[in-house]
């Protein structure tokens, strides 16, 4: 049961940085945008479009493989998260 959970919880994850990414990211493109808010794209949302990336591209079917087999699901974890800081102190930087 709770292999199950662990994945729901990151299938509605994904879900949500969908959300983040699909619809309220392009809002900040709109004419209408507050000046003050205008070319604030990276520091309201970050790094957000990789962390979506990561999770929705391997961390999620990782955890999906796994879903039946707790001892693996621990296995996924330790695999991913050097992939995972790696990746999101590389994407955190100022470009």
């Amino acid at each position: 049961m709770i292999c199950i959970d662990t994945v729901q919880t990151e299938r509605d994850y994904v879900v949500s940085l969908s959300l983040v990414v699909d619809r309220y990211m392009p809002e900040m493109c709109r004419e209408d945008v507050p000046q003050t808010l205008r070319g604030k794209r990276g520091v309201i949302f970050g790094n957000i479009e990789k962390i979506h990336e990561f999770h929705s591209r391997y961390f999620v079917e990782a955890l999906a493989k796994c879903e039946n087999e707790p001892f693996k699901i621990s296995q996924c974890f330790l695999k991913y998260v050097s992939y995972h800081n790696v990746h999101m102190d590389r994407a955190a930087q100022p470009i």
